[in-house]
């Protein structure tokens, strides 16, 4: 009788050697909670770094092919008509997708259209719809096909089919500002000109024109202005042969708002100067959050304005 009650005891003592105590637990648990709190954040890190490679790589395909553009027309990056009589400033969007022939007086793509003259990259052949897709959106790359939904080349049609198939903005080539129209040229452009870039993130819902926080905001605020591409982290920007990523909108020639334009066209251009401590003999003035909106357009030859924009 005294063996039973021996195997018995030496059983339970050990079921009790091999079962975790509950402050093993909590420990396992900690470490655990220690492990996830430093590879999660380092993965999100990493994938957004790789999204933001690939979206740049993006960009400088789309550069180089303005580039190759503009080298068999007149040094001119892609543009369609431009109506400066009865429209003067301000831009359309995603108009005549349907149509085989922007140029023409009768085409469906309306003049002044910005992604049309994006498109014209497409048309040409010159660089793929997937190019135009920023791996931090759901957008999707243009299917190239009519309006039944058969496979068509892409010199059969005239524009974007959809918003969804654009992630970028492109500085707007529609300005009857002086010397504007022929800066935006491989021969004449300005160093440090935002050319291209995340798309703009367009205007509050209220619907204000003047748009953004201003030069001098805290960096939390400033990002509210930012492209939603990347999470409001910021943009990467095609300058003249370079893409960079940035912060802020504020990122122009002059600091100027790439999203904004500095003034409309019945408003003098304000003075796009940098504040600086010290004394100083003209009282420098910050850059203007500037106005957003499809009826303005570039204020200078300096002034960027990268539509179209979420809103539109």
């Amino acid at each position: 009788m005294i063996r039973p009650v021996l195997c018995a005891r030496a059983a339970m003592i050990a079921r009790r050697r091999c079962a975790f105590t509950a402050v093993e637990c909590l420990v396992v648990v900690g470490v655990l909670v220690l492990v996830l709190s430093i590879l999660v954040p380092y993965l999100i890190r990493s994938r957004e770094s790789a999204r933001r490679l690939t979206c740049s790589n993006n960009l400088y395909v789309i550069f180089k092919a303005m580039e190759y553009y503009a080298d068999r027309n007149g040094f001119q990056f892609p543009s369609v008509r431009y109506d400066p009589a009865t429209r003067p400033s301000g831009y359309t969007a995603f108009t005549g997708a349907d149509d085989s022939d922007p140029f023409a007086d009768s085409s469906a793509v309306q003049p002044n259209d910005v992604t049309a003259s994006l498109w014209l990259l497409v048309r040409g052949e010159y660089v793929s719809p997937s190019a135009f897709i920023c791996p931090g959106t759901d957008d999707y790359p243009d299917h190239l096909r009519n309006s039944r939904g058969f496979p068509v080349k892409p010199s059969l049609r005239g524009n974007f089919r959809s918003a969804r198939n654009l992630s970028y903005s492109y500085a707007s080539p529609f300005s009857n500002a002086a010397g504007y129209r022929n800066i935006l040229k491989t021969d004449n452009l300005t160093w440090g000109f935002a050319l291209l870039a995340d798309k703009n993130p367009g205007v509050d819902p209220d619907g204000a024109d003047v748009t953004g926080p201003s030069f001098t905001a805290v960096p939390m605020e400033m990002a509210k202005a930012n492209s939603r591409n990347h999470g409001r982290g910021g943009q990467n920007v095609v300058y003249y042969g370079q893409v960079s990523f940035e912060r802020t909108p504020y990122c122009g020639l002059d600091h100027d708002n790439i999203y904004t334009v500095s003034a409309p066209a019945t408003q003098p251009v304000p003075l796009l100067t940098v504040p600086v401590a010290g004394p100083s003999l003209h009282a420098p003035v910050a850059p203007p959050n500037g106005f957003f909106g499809s009826s303005f357009s570039p204020a200078t030859d300096r002034d960027s304005y990268l539509v179209p924009a979420d809103s539109d």
